[in-house]
């Protein structure tokens, strides 16, 4: 079952994917979650880390790859991680969200 609709609960530090596709959010382990898009593109892709950017998330360095993410929130650190998300085909995106 998808924990997508308890988005803003489960994972209130990070924007809502709202880029369409067959969304499906599940939890990995405790504190992480899986989120796989069906008919995702890397231009959606691209957008939603367009979109964290503007919510504070940046990469660890200045010359880091933005497929990680990070925003400390309170000692705490999220994580965004895309390094590998179109493994399960290309029109089906899966990227993962850490509470550290």
């Amino acid at each position: 079952m998808s924990n997508f609709d308890n988005w803003n609960t489960l994972l209130p530090q990070f924007p809502k994917w709202n880029l369409g596709g067959d969304v499906e959010l599940e939890e990995s382990d405790e504190d992480s979650y899986e989120l796989t898009v069906r008919g995702a593109s890397k231009n959606e892709l691209e957008q939603y880390k367009q979109l964290l950017k503007q919510n504070g998330f940046a990469t660890s360095s200045p010359k880091a790859s933005d497929s990680q993410l990070y925003k400390n929130v309170g000692g705490i650190n999220y994580n965004f991680d895309s390094e590998e998300p179109f493994m399960g085909g290309a029109d089906c995106l899966s990227v993962f969200f850490r509470k550290e």
